[in-house]
């Protein structure tokens, strides 16, 4: 039996049948996830990027209870962000929290929002990948270092200024400017192009500030995209720039507490959680401890 029919057999013995975008959008809209399988993006990424995407859904007394997408390996979720600033680091399906499931599709990347809805997913040592979500508190030590290093970058001429300040084409150029400083042309950024399309197109989910230092030069970005959804918030922060110049001053820290706080303000105000993602964790980024829990992943097991 070829592969693709053995794991349509599969889904329908498990109550799940093929279905179609709108399904999947509306069950997105009901149960909530995050920005990898936001219904925007995907469809941006099946009319523009080329994906080929199948769909599911699960219905039971004739109302749908989850719904999930395979991309073309067979894998939860899209793999794009060599291309694109979307990240595959930790995946939300939008189920009935209420329900239970049996997935029958690959990953290693379910967030834990996922852990009392699936049966078949595990959350052991074996499943390797951690992702990095920001503290709810910090200290209040934590807290006094980080408006010292804010009060200080003020008084060298900064500012901060909210990313909805810029047009994308400026925002673009931004972002390249401080990811090259970064990695000083090592890493390979987006290419403005698509950076200018996906912050034109999802403007609506465009979220954070810009940091300044002497009047007018930018500092430090991350491209943050955000989805929300009834319970929560989700922050996604893909690889960001920061100029080593001012190292001195601390911009990619302060930068990275301005975003969280104000993320916190934000949930607080609409009364919803906080899930604010700076990627997966990576011994060689250990800093990122300093902000987040590190929080395990789940793993589809037996198919």
């Amino acid at each position: 039996m070829e592969l693709s029919i053995m794991m349509s057999v599969i889904s329908k013995i498990f109550g799940w049948k093929e279905s179609t975008f709108d399904i999947y959008k509306l069950t997105y809209e009901k149960f909530g996830g995050g920005v990898n399988n936001h219904p925007d993006i995907i469809e941006y990424l099946i009319k523009e990027g080329g994906c080929k995407i199948k769909f599911y859904h699960y219905s039971k007394n004739d109302k749908i209870e989850g719904a999930y997408f395979k991309n073309e390996k067979g894998k939860i979720g899209v793999d794009v962000w060599r291309k694109y600033p979307i990240t595959y680091d930790e995946i939300i399906l939008p189920l009935n929290e209420d329900e239970k499931f049996i997935i029958p599709a690959k990953s290693n990347r379910l967030s834990p929002i996922n852990r009392k809805s699936i049966y078949n997913i595990s959350f052991s040592k074996k499943s390797k990948n951690e992702v990095c979500l920001a503290k709810d508190n910090f200290t209040k030590k934590t807290q006094k270092t980080r408006r010292n290093e804010f009060n200080k970058i003020i008084s060298h001429g900064g500012s901060v200024k909210n990313a909805s300040d810029f047009t994308p084409d400026e925002l673009a150029d931004i972002y390249i400017y401080l990811f090259n400083k970064r990695f000083e042309n090592n890493v390979k950024c987006y290419e403005k192009q698509v950076l200018v399309d996906i912050i034109t197109r999802f403007n609506h989910m465009i979220y954070g500030h810009v940091l300044f230092v002497d009047g007018t030069s930018p500092c430090a970005y991350d491209l943050i995209l955000k989805a929300e959804c009834q319970n929560w918030i989700y922050f996604d922060v893909p690889n960001g720039g920061v100029d080593p110049d001012f190292a001195h001053l601390s911009p990619g820290s302060i930068l990275m507490w301005l975003n969280i706080t104000h993320a916190q303000n934000l949930c607080k105000e609409k009364n919803k959680k906080m899930h604010f993602s700076i990627g997966l964790y990576n011994p060689a980024w250990d800093y990122k401890q300093r902000w987040c829990e590190r929080t395990r992943l789940g793993k589809v097991f037996f198919i």
